[in-house]
């Protein structure tokens, strides 16, 4: 509670001593500088540790998303227990109910994920497969009844707050970031491409703010993040559209980005090109063609991969959406009158300051690719790799199935 408390009266004495919107122009050169360094180190080391991550192997890659969930969760529950005062202590009954509530979600939505995903899984777990749903339930419903037991009078206000602050952290963070693993197993490509343009938008945007902010619009981008700039903005969301389609291009070609994980224990070295990574011809309608034909341009169609649009319009969120989830995380620590959610990451603050924005980028790119992307070629894939996972009589039993339905049709 006492570092809140500092934390606040850095806030208050800070209002008093200058205007409400704060602009850099009061900060050294120097300082300036020290900072620009030390985050551009920083962001190069987090750079550095996701490419060796990345290329390690796809589970590894889920291990290290379950850890910034972990660490996510964490700081919101610190800063939780420092909201409601010393009323419940941090090694009480009540604080690991918190981390329960997490374990319930977690084992629901990556079991969900991977039993679906792996469905030989089935057989190999049996009963804790075939009961997992129930299991999940029986877990959450183990931790309301812990909660309503260990309800201590004159806590019940801070008790409740607590459960607020956790479920709203499961939901909105927890829950959303997990689809990142569904991404993940779609390709590498799913996961690895919104995340970079999220993180190429945010540099940018730092980039161009940094030696261009307010030098032709004064008027802050947003109240609840005074430092942001429209030069930024602008200048980021142009770069992120362009970097989109040249990254794009160029993880085309590369099999181990592209690939589905068909296997849990099997890396993908070569697969089919997916469709989306296949050149098409796609014909321009009559007003644009028209349009072209008055600057003397005969253009009709044009060979493009599908997937390099695709891109351009994660791009376009990235830039335009994305940004929103920083700016609802600034308004929550401006609502409890805090700076950073934590300080582990020099420059960038704490954990949930750098995933703010990539939890709702990660929800975008699942809903994208199961509404626009996803064909029945890999929908076909999919069901084939499920059957491959039942026993030999439910094998045959679909195969009669299939023969007796080939035969209605013809």
């Amino acid at each position: 509670m006492s570092g809140l408390k500092h934390r606040k009266k850095e806030e208050v004495s800070n209002k008093t001593s200058t205007p409400t919107v704060q602009v850099n122009q009061d900060t050294s050169t120097e300082e300036r500088w020290m900072k620009w360094w030390i985050r551009t180190y920083s962001t190069l080391a987090m750079i550095g540790g996701f490419f060796l991550i990345l290329w390690i192997d796809h589970l590894v890659v889920v291990l290290f998303i379950l850890f910034l969930q972990v660490m996510v969760y964490r700081e919101i529950v610190h800063l939780s227990y420092e909201l409601v005062g010393d009323k419940i202590p941090r090694n009480s009954v009540h604080y690991y109910i918190n981390w329960w509530w997490f374990f319930c979600v977690t084992f629901f939505i990556y079991g969900r994920i991977f039993l679906s995903r792996f469905p030989y899984l089935v057989y190999t777990l049996g009963a804790l497969a075939h009961c997992h749903t129930f299991l999940s339930f029986a877990f959450y419903l183990g931790g309301f009844v812990t909660f309503v037991a260990v309800l201590k009078e004159g806590c019940y206000k801070e008790q409740f707050q607590q459960l607020s602050y956790t479920h709203l952290t499961l939901v909105i963070a927890i829950t959303q970031s997990s689809l990142f693993v569904s991404n993940i197993f779609d390709g590498i490509f799913w996961f690895f491409l919104p995340c970079s343009l999220v993180v190429c938008n945010d540099v940018w945007a730092y980039i161009w703010g940094f030696f261009f902010g307010r030098k032709f619009i004064k008027t802050p981008l947003i109240k609840l993040s005074p430092n942001k700039t429209w030069e930024g903005f602008i200048g980021a969301c142009l770069t992120t559209m362009l970097v989109s389609v040249l990254m794009a291009f160029l993880l085309s070609y590369m099999n181990w980005m592209i690939c589905p994980r068909l296997h849990l224990f099997t890396a993908p070295t070569n697969c089919p090109t997916p469709d989306v990574f296949v050149t098409r011809t796609y014909h321009l309608p009559y007003f644009l063609t028209s349009i072209l034909g008055l600057f003397g341009w005969s253009l009709n169609s044009i060979h493009i991969m599908p997937i390099l649009i695709h891109a351009a319009v994660m791009g376009i969120f990235a830039s335009l959406v994305a940004p929103f989830g920083g700016f609802f995380a600034s308004g929550a620590k401006r609502s409890i009158g805090i700076k950073d959610f934590g300080n582990v990451i020099p420059g960038h603050g704490g954990v949930s300051d750098r995933m703010d924005c990539q939890i709702i980028m990660g929800a975008f790119a699942y809903v994208y690719y199961n509404t626009f992307v996803k064909t029945s070629n890999t929908i076909a894939e999919g069901i084939i790799n499920q059957i491959q996972g039942l026993n030999n009589e439910e094998q045959l039993l679909i195969f009669k199935k299939l023969q007796e339905n080939l035969s209605l049709s013809q």
